[in-house]
């Protein structure tokens, strides 16, 4: 029974009715968060879909696009056999030369076209797929920077314990264009909230962020350069930062840290979920994203299953 409960948070109270109280106060705060941004998460949710539907589409494209070097293999095959082909023919069996077991491929022509002319044909529709190729290359990777960014903020905004909390997923979404800029009194209290703050069993803090604004301050402005950064693998989730002694830990704190980077994701209640590790100096901003995305190296994988207990108790040392 204890382990099924293990998720929720313990605060000790004086009576029964002042717990009442408390439940009823926290679940009416989380309603209403939820209720004041339920437009949001719906334009989100189908904004996700129509990107996720559009990236598979375009993706169902190139694998039918990069076959287009058979028709640069027909050009050339073409070229060299002209002698043996004649205006009218309908097709030409040729030996190809470009495969290891030299087998025979049929080709076909344009009866109305000249040998030369087919070979020439092949080479304008290998030169358009190959086009088509790098167009779509770069239509499926912004298709999948929109679509990371927008999961993220669905995640976030979902994940927002206040309205504060929610306000800095809506700031995201508006420098990025997907709603109204709102005028904001509060800009500055925003930019001034504190990350989640743990403290591992044997003592390194634990920081992570609790939206996209906040895991960029605290990846590239508040961590040092020798602190270890964590994040679950390719879902949406928090930037974690392990606090090193100049490079050193531990590896029950690292442990700790990835089970936290796992908490604060998506997939927080999956087992073994996959968590890429590496140094805050091996963490890049890509120049060329609209949406904050970062690149890094020399990393290294754990597979965590998040203790919600353990997380919650290192909380509590704060």
């Amino acid at each position: 029974l204890y382990s099924a409960l293990s998720e929720f948070k313990y605060e000790k109270v004086n009576s029964l009715s002042e717990a009442v109280d408390e439940f009823y106060r926290q679940r009416s705060l989380t309603d209403a968060v939820k209720h004041k941004y339920a437009d949001v998460i719906k334009k989100l949710e189908l904004l996700c879909e129509r990107e996720n539907k559009k990236l598979a589409v375009r993706k169902e494209e190139l694998a039918k696009a990069q076959d287009h070097e058979i028709y640069n293999i027909y050009g050339n095959l073409l070229l060299s056999n002209l002698h043996t082909i004649k205006k009218g023919d309908a097709s030409a069996t040729l030996q190809n030369f470009y495969s290891e077991s030299m087998e025979e491929v049929t080709v076909k022509l344009k009866k109305e076209y000249t040998p030369s002319q087919n070979a020439q044909m092949y080479f304008k529709k290998y030169n358009k797929a190959k086009s088509a190729v790098e167009h779509l290359k770069q239509l499926i990777a912004e298709n999948e920077e929109k679509a990371s960014f927008l999961a993220e903020q669905l995640y976030f905004i979902s994940e927002a314990e206040n309205a504060e909390e929610a306000e800095h997923v809506i700031n995201e979404l508006a420098k990025a264009g997907y709603v109204k800029k709102k005028h904001n009194k509060s800009a500055q209290k925003l930019q001034n909230a504190d990350f989640f703050r743990y403290v591992s069993e044997d003592g390194y803090e634990i920081l992570a962020g609790k939206n996209s604004f906040q895991n960029n301050k605290l990846t590239f402005k508040t961590a040092d350069k020798d602190d270890i950064w964590l994040h679950a693998k390719d879902i949406p989730a928090s930037h974690v930062i392990l606090r090193t002694n100049k490079g050193s830990f531990s590896e029950k704190a690292l442990d700790n840290a990835a089970q936290i980077a796992v908490y604060h994701s998506k997939l927080k209640n999956a087992s073994k979920v996959p968590v890429d590790y590496t140094y805050v100096k091996n963490v890049k901003k890509i120049s060329s994203s609209s949406y904050g995305n970062v690149t890094f190296t020399d990393n290294k994988t754990v597979y965590m299953t998040a203790d919600l207990r353990l997380i919650k108790s290192l909380s509590e040392k704060e």
